[in-house]
């Protein structure tokens, strides 16, 4: 289950990349704690399958052979796959994660995953007494005390490189570091811009006013197009002499 949902959002990661054109953007904190989490459970059973595959390859190296079985089999396959997997994963997740967050938290979730399938599988803790369990509570609770605070210096960390990212985007905004005047320039020109499009719009209503004759027809005069680059257009009109000297000498007849 967790490793269908690392591959769907890898999908709709590489899906957004490629609409926006830009690189594959980071998984959210979630996924990327799976990503640890999923690493750190497959290399439980590598530690799980490789004890139990050294304890049946030493007595076959004596001379009493343990791979007769079918389960023996299944071991020694798991264990081959888990190996890889395990490096594989283990490789994913510091593709994701920064390096102070994926050890420590890896760490954690393989000890522990190791301890509770020996403590399951091989019942190393069927002979405790008080003083191992104080032991072993102890030596657990200093290792999770271990990952919290190095989870506080990741945030840290984190948070120091969010501020120089922006700090670093508002330099290339103000045209380089030293150099302040840069964005207010770049305001300017903007403005300015927008200032000859208002112009030229301008000048396209005065020209349609200046068209509008008398009985409330519009005439046909020219109108002058100006682009915020300042370059003009101007179309030619269609004479109106002719009908005007037809109507003349009807009147006059």
């Amino acid at each position: 289950t967790g490793i269908t949902i690392m591959h769907i959002d890898y999908v709709k990661r590489q899906s957004d990349a490629k609409k926006t054109m830009t690189v594959i953007a980071k998984p959210s904190r979630a996924i990327g704690a799976l990503y640890c989490i999923v690493g750190s459970l497959v290399a439980d059973f590598t530690v799980l399958f490789g004890k139990a595959f050294s304890g049946l390859l030493l007595p076959t190296l004596t001379g009493d052979n343990q791979f007769t079985s079918p389960f023996v089999v299944l071991i020694v396959l798991v264990f081959c796959v888990s190996l890889p997997s395990q490096i594989y994963l283990i490789d994913q997740s510091l593709t994701v994660n920064d390096a102070l967050y994926h050890i420590p938290n890896f760490y954690v979730f393989w000890n522990v995953g190791s301890i509770i399938t020996g403590a399951i599988y091989y019942e190393e803790m069927a002979n405790f007494e008080l003083a191992n369990w104080l032991g072993f509570f102890s030596g657990v609770g200093i290792l999770f005390l271990g990952v919290y605070l190095t989870n506080i210096a990741a945030g840290k960390k984190q948070l120091i490189q969010e501020k120089e990212e922006n700090k670093r985007i508002e330099e290339e905004w103000m045209g380089g570091a030293g150099n302040e005047d840069g964005l207010h320039q770049m305001y300017d020109e903007a403005a300015r811009y927008d200032e000859m499009w208002e112009q030229a719009e301008d000048e396209k209503r005065i020209g349609r006013v200046k068209g509008e004759g008398k009985s409330g027809a519009r005439a046909e005069e020219p109108v002058t197009e100006i682009d915020y680059r300042g370059q003009e257009e101007q179309s030619s009109p269609p004479s109106m002499h002719g009908s005007l000297r037809d109507v003349s000498l009807l009147d006059a007849s």
